[in-house]
């Protein structure tokens, strides 16, 4: 059984940090270790750099692994602290003792038993904890994804988790061994709805749950094209111009760094791919209202773009489409 986080740090041209976490996951139901590629926590570290570090996406490694420890904290207070949260981050550390053994109920899966429990009561305190511990989340060899997945589950507390879902039994792996869009959100968000169109649908007096308002960071989807997902304006239109792209059965990264958010006027994207080995982001042009039409066997990425930009036509700059 191996968990690991790898955080690549890069300085070429755009791209400066890219967090792939990959290979791991814990079925939270059947404590079933599965492969998932996820890129949520990406997108906050360039929404972080472009709020706060003046726009400039070429920092020092120090000032990386500064913004670094200020995401991996603000994911586990937001996750803590939005409506019906534990109100205290909890930060899980591998403390390299065992402190229970396998059971009629339980059996060692060499991390759990383990854990190093550390609460926290407010922003600070999580981003020094993390800070503490910050070499255990980037250890290549490590547990560094799993003991970040039971932080963001403990921070937002078991009982709180489970409401937030549309099922009680939801889990937070999908089939084939991907993450689900609980966990997805829970990591985006702070909570761990199922869906992703706005507020909640009452269907015959099932109530479905979404977004509950507009968020900093934005999610499109290639499913939508498929007319599997519905996307709502909450996550279509972020106020920080940085979508998370689920296509291709993994997450992905398109932010701009233009400050306008009208899905009208022709705008300049930067996609980023953590298991694309890019030395650099892909800089697209979209024009929206084009009247260009979408089929099945346009790039992906491109199709994802027209759920929000209708109609583009999208331009590689000389880049060759990715398909």
């Amino acid at each position: 059984m191996r968990m690991e986080l790898v955080l690549t740090l890069s300085g070429n041209n755009k791209v400066l940090l890219s967090m792939t976490l990959a290979s791991w996951s814990l079925d939270l139901c059947s404590t079933r270790v599965a492969h998932v590629e996820f890129s949520s926590s990406s997108i906050l570290v360039v929404k972080h750099l472009l709020e706060n570090n003046d726009g400039n996406l070429s920092p020092s490694n120090a000032d990386r692994q500064g913004v670094l420890v200020n995401v991996l904290a603000a994911i586990l207070w937001q996750a803590a602290n939005y409506d019906g949260g534990s109100q205290c981050a909890t930060v899980c550390s591998d403390s390299g003792r065992t402190k229970f053994h396998s059971s009629i109920l339980y059996r060692n899966d060499g991390i759990t038993e383990k854990i190093q429990v550390t609460r926290c009561h407010s922003l600070a305190a999580t981003e020094s904890c993390v800070r503490e511990f910050l070499p255990q989340f980037q250890n290549t060899m490590g547990k560094g994804c799993i003991l970040f997945l039971y932080s963001a589950v403990l921070s937002r507390g078991i009982s709180t988790l489970r409401d937030d879902m549309d099922e009680p039994g939801s889990c937070l792996m999908a089939n084939h061994g991907y993450c689900s869009q609980e966990l997805v959100n829970l990591v985006m968000m702070g909570y761990a709805a199922q869906n992703v169109f706005n507020n909640i649908i009452d269907l015959d007096g099932k109530i479905l749950k979404g977004a509950r308002e507009a968020r900093d960071v934005g999610f499109l989807t290639l499913y939508e094209y498929y007319k599997v997902f519905e996307v709502g304006s909450y996550l279509k239109n972020p106020t920080s111009g940085v979508w998370v792209i689920c296509s291709e059965s993994h997450y992905s990264v398109l932010f701009s760094t233009s400050s306008s958010s009208n899905p009208h006027e022709t705008t300049n994207l930067f996609y980023y791919d953590s298991l694309g080995n890019q030395d650099s982001p892909y800089k697209l042009t979209v024009y929206p209202d084009s009247g260009i039409e979408s089929h099945d066997d346009d790039p992906p990425l491109e199709l994802c773009i027209r759920t929000r930009w209708k109609n583009a036509k999208v331009d590689w700059n000389g880049s060759e489409p990715l398909l």
